[in-house]
């Protein structure tokens, strides 16, 4: 008898819910159909068998989609033909205890036949969803609408875990075609529920994407903006902390160039001149005109030591804004002095004086040139 079980169990590969020994208190869902006539002992002796990490590890993940902790133990019985659900209400046990059993061989080779490891997932997840819709609790044993209902729950699951369509069909599409039965439905209505629990899935993914997309969250970007704004910058720590506030108003408004150029001077300030770069040309990138980006952008050249590229961003910078920024002249006035064109440096030093009268670093500028420059005597 055991020997004709199993060989009816490797070729009709369908999932079923009946009520195994009532007596025993033992209500199981199997990977087959038809089989009510078995002992417990063809299955596994009771409570002896290993876990299963990797079907564990499955599980877990399966039930993370829908944001529930699994209440069923998972353990591998290499004596079950397939897979099955199980509830265990012995006398004695005061709650019912669930567990998912599993043969690892049977999970390897319906991958192996469908060139997909999705195939077993979907196994495991039409198996929890007799656990989760509460079949295995009923004495009625399996019918048409309970296997299409844990189809499509395991079409749903798949297409949240990242399987495409062809995937999450490929595990049935494997399997022999199959009439309907008292017990299962045929096998081009379940390929149907798989499909409609994957659409089911994509509909909703869709939805959240539209509602991501839509979503304003520029007074929460504004706020982190200000925060940042607030810090006094009086030390690398401080710097620091306006660049994480800097960081958080991007994340809630990725169009928000003040952002990135406030980012940009901190960065600069903290030497870190790649990163400075990188969040000046992002500003231009969302808005061409603010001058100041240039301005983060030419320092960030100069501190690179690409002289003539800071040249340009800061002409730029002076060209686009109303009101000249002695920084800019002293900036660009700088790098034409390293490039040794004493003239131009000179002019710069000179403009930046004029905007800040009196200040003693354009002072200085004009002092070092002058030391550099040959007397014409």
């Amino acid at each position: 008898m055991r020997a004709t079980f199993f060989n009816i169990l490797s070729f009709l590969l369908f999932i079923s819910c009946t009520t195994a020994r009532q007596q025993e208190g033992l209500a199981f869902c199997y990977y087959s159909r038809n089989q009510h006539n078995f002992k417990i002992d063809d299955l596994c002796i009771k409570y002896e068998f290993s876990s299963s990490e990797k079907a564990e590890d499955t599980v877990e993940e399966i039930m993370s989609q829908v944001g529930l902790t699994p209440n069923f133990i998972v353990k591998e019985c290499a004596n079950i033909g397939n897979a099955g659900a199980v509830i265990d209400r012995t006398d004695g046990i005061i709650d019912t205890v669930r567990y998912l059993l599993i043969n690892r061989t049977f999970l390897e080779g319906i991958n192996l036949k469908s060139k997909t490891n999705w195939a077993a997932v979907s196994v495991i997840a039409h198996e929890i969803a007799h656990h989760l819709n509460g079949h295995t609790l009923s004495d009625l044993g399996s019918r048409p609408s309970k296997e299409l209902e844990c189809d499509e729950f395991a079409g749903f699951i798949l297409k949240k875990m990242g399987a495409s369509l062809d995937e999450t069909l490929a595990g049935i599409r494997s399997m022999p075609f199959t009439s309907r039965s008292e017990t299962h439905p045929p096998t081009d209505q379940r390929i149907s529920a798989l499909e409609k629990g994957w659409k089911n899935a994509h509909l909703l993914d869709s939805r959240y994407q539209a509602i991501a997309l839509s979503a304003d969250y520029s007074s929460i970007a504004k706020k982190w903006f200000q925060k940042g704004f607030e810090i006094t910058a009086d030390a690398n720590e401080n710097l620091i902390d306006k660049i994480a506030c800097y960081t958080k108003a991007i994340q809630y408004k990725e169009n928000f160039p003040a952002a990135y150029r406030n980012r940009a001077k901190y960065y600069n300030e903290l030497k870190l001149y790649k990163q400075a770069l990188n969040d000046a040309q992002q500003a231009i990138l969302f808005d061409s005109t603010l001058w100041s980006a240039y301005s983060e952008k030419g320092t960030a050249y100069l501190g690179l030591g690409y002289s003539r590229l800071a040249i340009r961003e800061f002409s730029k910078a002076i060209e686009y804004k109303e009101v000249q920024d002695h920084f800019d002249f002293l900036a660009r006035g700088t790098a034409f002095f390293i490039l040794g064109d004493h003239a131009n440096a000179k002019s710069d030093f000179q403009e930046a004086l004029k905007l800040k009268p009196g200040w003693q670093i354009a002072r200085n500028k004009l002092q070092e040139l002058e030391f550099y420059t040959p007397s014409k005597n």
